[in-house]
């Protein structure tokens, strides 16, 4: 790597403004008869050693670039990739690191292509990736759709809010991605964007997300949306052999979950509303439970008709699973569930989706096409 290249590479990552990570950070080949090179970026970093995990011998220490926090490690008597761990040094304290760039091949590899499921592709997956050295890990998956972003980093609880940490890897069709190893269920994060001009975006909750902090925190949660085991066979073998008769009468219990009742003044949950509501309906005698909008929306107020995330059931009465387990009881007591789906248009919170990269990614680009002046939010460019 010329010195030109790596005052640009150091410049971009100092300033999270790294559009190609993987192109210089992990294992690369050194060049003709020179082995390989090791890169490691780690801001606030005292010292690192490499590991070669499959025999937990030290290799070496890495050596830092000029005063800069990026670190090299060159091994001319290598040839062949091989699964590491780096021992990061940092605050005074030893920490195992397994370095997201030595997944570069299955991070781009293991993709859904599913135009009607993007869901199964962008946002944060719980899964197991294949380190181009050999052997998989347990992380999570990060993509997320930017297409006029300059650079765009994963931040979270998980490397304080720092968006030097994890700089994502662009593509030709604007989605940005990267696999950090040894993060689970639960983990806090939001998409920290450069726009094309350089500026920061407000930083952004995850469209995608499955779960989602309440305000003013506004983090995506990692989730796990396979994990729920449901108990509604029989419900959903009778849906399929009858379809959706219209000779069978339906009396529909709609609810706002919010202001159905409260107790000492606060919310119940959704298992609250698993002993409560779904008893209360069977015994009036309604076969249906009609929820207003339960996707993730920053404003009470709005009944859930202003969502920010279309992906994730709001998380004010508990978590998605526990949403689950209301409607599997409703469906074992016999009672069907619709609930109100709102894709007509979303609220500017600045955490939401508005101006997502800088640039009219979600709405409309014409404001008279994607502003509703009656509720003071965005249409989507449909």
């Amino acid at each position: 790597m010329n010195n030109d290249h790596n005052h640009r590479l150091v410049a971009e990552l100092a300033g999270a403004s790294c559009a190609v990570p993987f192109q210089d950070l992990g294992l690369h080949h050194a060049g003709e008869g020179e082995g390989l090179v090791l890169r490691a970026w780690r801001p606030d970093t005292e010292a690192i050693d490499v590991v070669e995990l499959a025999t937990g011998r030290e290799i070496g220490a890495m050596e830092r670039a000029g005063e800069s926090d990026l670190f090299e490690l060159r091994m001319p008597d290598r040839r062949e990739f091989f699964p590491y761990v780096l021992r990061v040094k940092r605050h005074g304290q030893v920490v195992e690191d397994h370095d997201p760039y030595q997944f570069r091949e299955s991070v781009f590899a293991n993709r859904h292509d599913d135009a009607n499921r993007l869901y199964l592709d962008l946002g944060a997956h719980p899964v197991e990736r294949e380190r181009e050295g050999g052997g998989s890990a347990a992380g999570v998956q990060f993509s997320v759709y930017a297409p006029a972003a300059r650079a765009v980093s994963v931040v979270g609880d998980f490397n304080e809010w720092d968006g030097r940490r994890h700089p994502m890897q662009s593509s030709v069709e604007g989605i940005w991605r990267i696999f950090i190893p040894g993060l689970a269920a639960g983990t806090l994060y939001k998409f920290e964007i450069k726009s094309q001009a350089g500026n920061m975006v407000p930083r952004k909750s995850d469209p995608f997300a499955f779960y989602c902090e309440q305000p003013g925190g506004n983090a995506s949660i990692v989730h796990d949306p396979f994990a729920y085991q449901w108990q509604d066979e029989e419900w959903m073998q009778q849906r399929h052999e009858q379809g959706y008769r219209n000779d069978v009468p339906l009396s529909i219990y709609e609810v706002h979950l919010g202001s159905w009742k409260r107790r000492d003044g606060h919310l119940l949950t959704y298992n609250d509303f698993t002993e409560e509501l779904v008893p209360y309906v069977k015994n009036m005698g309604y076969t249906h439970i009609e929820l207003l909008p339960v996707s993730e929306h920053p404003f009470m107020g709005s009944w859930g008709y202003q969502p920010t995330g279309m992906y994730a059931a709001t998380s004010r009465y508990g978590p998605p699973d526990d949403l689950k387990r209301f409607i599997d009881r409703c469906h074992q007591e016999g009672i069907g569930v619709i609930i109100d789906w709102v894709p007509a248009h979303f609220p500017s919170d600045e955490h939401g989706l508005e101006l997502f990269d800088g640039t009219t990614v979600f709405e409309h680009p014409d404001p008279r096409r994607g502003w509703h002046p009656d509720w003071n939010t965005y249409v989507y460019d449909f």
